[in-house]
């Protein structure tokens, strides 16, 4: 055999391995992410677990494109399937979806709710979570910019849903529900802004009982805290 045919082999058995070591899970959680949507949410989410550097072996994103409680019944069976494999186990799972106008919304609620009766974690903290947003996952992207505790109602014409997008293009005009890089774009007002916004609309929603709100804060600061628990 040539020097030529060893050094092809020699390289061929390290990239193997190089890849082996990428799809390696690393020592944080392992997570699941199932969005209702194909487009806006997903993208963002995909970007967020980019830029933070969270392990490709440690997560799933998965852009459903499907109404809240079948994002959760198809949450629940990729859970199950990992369950069954000789994969490590998903840690957390993420349901992602928006109120607007979806009439199987509270099934959604109430399927989560069944699910972390049936399936208990080591830490006895729910394994699924709902990371709801009304109106719609639009709003997160508008506590970017400016705080509102504002509802939203229906009309013949538009969704609430609808009408937060119209909100939204008031104060970020760039907006546009399939396009890329926004993450990267609006992350300067991620800290300072987005994340206090969000929490202070929560705090509003459990005072008051009202419905506006959005739960994406969690799953970011979950996302966060993955990236400061990686080995440095």
């Amino acid at each position: 055999m040539g020097s030529d045919d060893l050094f092809k082999r020699a390289k061929a058995r390290k990239q193997k391995g190089l890849v082996r070591e990428s799809n390696k899970k690393e020592p944080y959680d392992k997570f699941l992410i199932v969005s209702e949507d194909t487009k806006s949410s997903t993208i963002y989410l995909e970007e967020a677990v980019a830029y933070y550097r969270i392990q490709s072996a440690n997560f799933a994103i998965i852009g459903l494109g499907k109404d809240p409680l079948d994002v959760v019944c198809e949450a629940e069976k990729l859970y199950s399937s990992e369950l069954k494999s000789h994969k490590p186990d998903y840690d957390k799972v993420f349901c992602v979806f928006d109120r607007d106008a979806h009439t199987r919304y509270y099934n959604a609620l109430q399927k989560i709710e069944s699910l972390n009766k049936k399936h208990i974690s080591k830490t006895e903290l729910p394994i699924f979570n709902a990371i709801t947003s009304n109106p719609c996952f639009e709003l997160w992207i508008y506590l970017h910019f400016k705080y509102t505790t504002k509802s939203f109602t229906p009309t013949q014409k538009k969704s609430i849903g609808e009408k937060m997008i119209s909100e939204l293009l008031s104060v970020y005009p760039e907006y546009a529900k399939n396009s890329k890089g926004y993450f990267t774009e609006l992350f300067p007002r991620l800290n300072p802004t987005a994340i206090s916004n969000a929490e202070k609309l929560l705090a509003h929603r459990e005072e008051t009982g009202s419905e506006t709100h959005t739960k994406v804060v969690t799953l970011i600061k979950y996302i966060q805290d993955l990236k400061n628990q990686k080995p440095q």
